[in-house]
């Protein structure tokens, strides 16, 4: 039997989605797949097949340390580059904004507003989105754990505000765009994630926001 995530979530077929999305772009960012173990509870036995897998579909993993290959749990604390020593850039300052989700072309009413749920309500989707940073794979990860059905090499994706619109993946891979003028669309207050499955001609909307320091902060500090 499949294994299963509390929340019913098959884990081997959140996986292969993973994998499948990785093999088409030929990357994937080592924040990405540590999200991934994380989300799937993956033991070590499980994170190093993944390892493996993307190393045999010769798949290159962004950010990675040399001991990346080995499971989170049985790395050694690597040296850090010289160049990751200098200050980090500054998130873009940006206020609360609105965000919306719009899943288009799902087979079924209800996978359409599966998806377009799932979307809105990922913590790291909601997080990019404060940070101005395009990441279609927060997308495509959320769609793979909504448990909706559909062929990941059929998915697009495109986010959309007052100041226009920008295609970042299609068919399940990214594309090239201008970070410049995704970050220009994505500081808006109001932005729309699209997402269409391409397999049907029903379409939802779901809204929500991003998820900004403040809200983490008032929240953590806030006692009943």
């Amino acid at each position: 039997m499949a294994a299963q995530m509390d929340n019913g979530v098959n884990k081997e077929r959140v996986l292969n989605d993973l994998l499948k999305i990785a093999k088409k772009s030929g990357m994937i960012t080592a924040k990405d797949l540590d999200s991934a173990v994380k989300m799937l509870e993956l033991d070590k036995e499980q994170q190093t097949k993944m390892y493996t897998a993307l190393e045999g579909m010769g798949v290159t993993i962004v950010g990675k340390s040399d001991s990346a290959a080995t499971p989170a749990a049985e790395k050694e604390p690597a040296a850090e580059p010289a160049a990751a020593k200098q200050p980090r850039a500054e998130a873009p300052k940006k206020a609360a904004a609105k965000t919306r989700t719009t899943d288009a072309k799902a087979k079924t009413e209800a996978a359409a507003k599966t998806v377009a749920k799932s979307v809105i309500c990922s913590s790291l989707t909601k997080a990019a989105m404060f940070g101005a940073d395009a990441n279609w794979g927060r997308v495509l990860c959320a769609i793979g754990y909504s448990g909706a059905k559909g062929n990941v090499e059929q998915i697009d994706v495109a986010f959309r505000s007052p100041k226009g619109t920008i295609e970042v993946g299609r068919n399940g891979a990214g594309v090239e765009c201008s970070e410049e003028i995704a970050k220009e669309i994505l500081l808006e207050k109001e932005i729309e994630i699209i997402d269409a499955l391409n397999d049907g001609e029903f379409d939802r909307t779901a809204w929500g926001c991003d998820l900004t320091y403040d809200y983490v902060k008032i929240n953590g500090d806030y006692r009943t």
